[in-house]
């Protein structure tokens, strides 16, 4: 009897983890996606081509029916940025892929922190970030705070 008790609790405890995953995922993903956003401002082309390649792996992994232009999008960004080492090339691949990100996140439970839309005017692209503070990955410290943000996003609840 104690035997049947523990596998129930375990099956019950997996189901749990696995209904959950999903806006884990998310988070981690959009985790990901800011560390490719930080390694573009900080000028660091290596660091952002890991980070793609890290993300593309992440979003082959989402489980949904919805999105799945969007997710192939993502994927196909993600792998141009970390098959190049040109910052110039990763930055506007980059634009690319933040209205991807962008789409995918207004239709999904993805974070429990709000986002921020930015607009950078000189490179007229946007991108996403977990800071209200602008740090432009268009440009990095050349024209760091350049920008401004335009929306939040809140978490859906």
């Amino acid at each position: 009897m104690k035997q049947l008790i523990f596998i129930a609790i375990f099956c019950l405890s997996s189901l749990i983890k696995v209904s959950g995953q999903g806006n884990s995922n998310n988070t981690s993903i959009l985790q990901t996606y800011y560390d490719i956003k930080n390694a573009l401002v900080n000028g660091d082309a290596h660091a952002a081509g890991e980070k793609a390649g890290v993300f593309a792996s992440a979003v082959v992994n989402l489980n949904t029916d919805k999105n799945n232009t969007v997710i192939k999008k993502l994927q196909t960004n993600a792998h141009k940025i970390a098959a190049t080492t040109d910052l110039a090339a990763q930055r506007l691949l980059f634009a690319a892929l933040s209205s991807d990100m962008y789409s995918f996140i207004k239709s999904t439970s993805f974070s429990k922190e709000p986002v921020y839309r930015a607009y950078c005017p000189m490179k007229k692209a946007y991108w996403l970030s977990n800071v209200q503070a602008i740090s432009n990955p268009y440009y990095g410290r050349a024209m760091l705070t350049c920008g401004s943000v335009t929306e939040t996003i809140n978490p859906i609840k």
